[in-house]
């Protein structure tokens, strides 16, 4: 499963319980390979998961320290730094 530009989906309350069901069901196999894509740091991620700084009227705080502690329970965070190549 390759999860592509993680953090950037808006904030909603399906959004969150569909991220902890995916990842809750991922955690406990082993054997399944789950990649995570982000052009967030992880600082970065951690404060966009748990509370948006450009939440909108209607949207809905993740409170993601759950999303977050399992994403880096089963990943193994690898930085590429470089230049943008979409310029």
């Amino acid at each position: 499963l390759v999860l592509d530009d993680f953090g950037l989906e808006k904030p909603t309350q399906f959004t969150g319980a569909t991220l902890c069901k995916i990842l809750d069901a991922r955690y406990n196999r082993p054997a399944v390979t789950t990649i995570i894509t982000s052009n967030y740091s992880l600082k970065q991620l951690e404060q966009r998961l748990n509370c948006p700084t450009d939440l909108q009227p209607g949207d809905f705080c993740l409170n993601g320290s759950r999303i977050y502690d399992r994403c880096m329970e089963i990943c193994k965070p690898i930085l590429f730094k470089g230049e943008s190549r979409r310029r």
